[in-house]
């Protein structure tokens, strides 16, 4: 393992894509990201940009990898306004050799997307780090959705804006729930068990029709049909087709009103 690092950014050169449950070398992988992060010079920054770069053509969910299997806790002390991440290929990276690039910066992002798959908005009364996906898919179920073209590609970004009366000291905390839900929305479901449809129904007051309209529903469902979502211990887990969105980028900015409100578009990658 290999690293450079300033007090803005740091990259660490590994042959090991991080896992959930890490163990030996790839133990010393998470404990070398989490204290490099302790590092960064947060005082002075409030955008993080982090990058998987790797020459290995394959699914990887990235956010997972950057993000969730590093620990959310090793963010926390980062006061951020915007988190840009995603996955990039270069050939010239040795074969099975992987990127953690983790960068610091002062300016916002103003990415220009041009092939916009579909753009949606929705308003929530919290925002908190124990939401679940069930929360986020199903606000986004009662949003506003507006298509310019039903496909289904190979890989996609996703660029997420909240307005909120106060800005989340942590947004870190809110990545994993809110990108399940947002992206599972956008598969759908025909075959729902009763003991799915009972527990969705009960957890957010509505009816089991309602239920089972918003798993079956097609008209934005572009990455289709899919084993969605499934009996889990004590819950429900859910099931996206999340490592293909390979760019995401999510800002909170400070609204008037009371309530929040996301705004989102999917778009397909250059």
């Amino acid at each position: 393992m290999r690293s450079s690092f300033t007090k803005q950014a740091f990259e660490l050169h590994s042959d090991i894509r991080l896992p959930f449950e890490p163990k030996g070398e790839a133990l010393a992988l998470k404990e070398e990201i989490r204290r490099s992060l302790k590092f960064l010079n947060l005082f002075e920054y409030n955008h993080l940009n982090a990058r998987l770069i790797t020459s290995e053509k394959d699914f990887f969910d990235v956010e997972n990898i950057l993000f969730y299997n590093v620990g959310l806790g090793a963010f926390s002390h980062l006061m951020l306004d915007e988190i840009s991440f995603s996955l990039e290929y270069d050939s010239n990276s040795p074969s099975n050799k992987y990127t953690y690039s983790y960068e610091l910066t002062s300016k916002v992002t103003s990415e220009e997307i041009n092939d916009v798959i579909l753009e949606f908005s929705f308003e929530l009364d919290k925002m908190t780090s124990d939401m679940k996906p069930l929360d986020y898919w199903h606000a986004l179920n009662q949003g506003h959705i507006k298509i310019s073209k039903l496909m289904n590609p190979n890989e996609f970004g996703l660029s997420i804006v909240i307005e909120t009366p106060e800005k989340h000291r942590n947004i870190t905390s809110l990545l994993k729930p809110l990108i399940d839900g947002l992206i599972s929305a956008f598969h759908y479901q025909n075959s729902v068990n009763q003991e799915i449809l009972d527990y969705i129904a009960k957890k957010k007051y509505i009816s089991e029709d309602v239920v089972l309209s918003q798993l079956r529903g097609k008209d934005y469902t572009f990455l289709g049909e899919r084993n969605l979502v499934s009996m889990y211990r004590d819950g429900i887990k859910w099931n996206p087709e999340d490592e293909k969105c390979t760019k995401i980028n999510m800002k909170q900015i400070k609204g008037l009103s009371k309530t929040i409100k996301v705004y989102g578009r999917v778009y397909l990658l250059k």
